[in-house]
């Protein structure tokens, strides 16, 4: 049964006062925000830390990544348990949804003049997935401002396509601050797109 749009996104989310004044004092007083920082590591360090985990780099014609190539990622989010069986988990190719909304969803901006326009549409869309699919855990991938593994493949990889809306880049921290606050899990490697 999915549950009503008047629910709270995550029941029992509630930040405590302490959170919401590390969240105001994080804030420049610019105006713009930071995203939140993040663990890094290698894919073969993460692996070392779980008993019996596989690593992401692989071997063979199969791997999606030489063995010699190191993967530094971030990941933040909930605790995962070991077993999902039975369990939903939902992963979103965030900067796909991102841009799809930027230019589905009429501008819209804060009362201080912040668009946010893609924040709310993006969140709405995640807490439409997760209700939908009655998922116990949703992570957003999220792509990183870097060259890619795309790029050493294909060297005009990306070459015509026009940078980021500058009223879109400034909605990205606020959308990871928002997912991070919401216990949403957050990924994303050097070098890999989200996708």
């Amino acid at each position: 049964m999915a549950k009503s749009n008047s629910q709270p996104f995550f029941e029992g989310f509630e930040p405590s006062g302490e959170e919401l004044q590390a969240t105001q004092k994080a804030a420049p007083k610019s105006g713009t925000r930071r995203s939140p920082t993040r663990a890094s590591k290698s894919a073969a360090d993460a692996a070392a830390e779980k008993p019996g985990a596989k690593s992401t780099t692989g071997t063979g014609s199969a791997a999606l990544v030489p063995p010699s190539v190191e993967i530094t990622y971030s990941i933040d989010g909930p605790e995962m348990p070991e077993d999902l069986s039975g369990q939903t988990v939902v992963l979103i190719d965030s900067h796909s949804l991102i841009y799809q909304i930027f230019h589905a969803i009429a501008p819209m901006s804060s009362p201080s003049g912040v668009p946010v326009a893609a924040v709310f549409g993006f969140l709405r869309d995640v807490a439409d997935l997760r209700d939908r699919w009655q998922a116990a855990f949703v992570w957003c991938a999220f792509d990183l401002s870097e060259i890619t593994f795309r790029n050493d493949l294909y060297a005009e990889y990306k070459a015509h396509r026009d940078p980021m809306p500058d009223e879109l880049r400034g909605q990205i921290p606020l959308i990871r601050e928002t997912l991070q606050m919401l216990g949403v899990g957050i990924a994303d490697a050097v070098g890999f797109e989200a996708d």
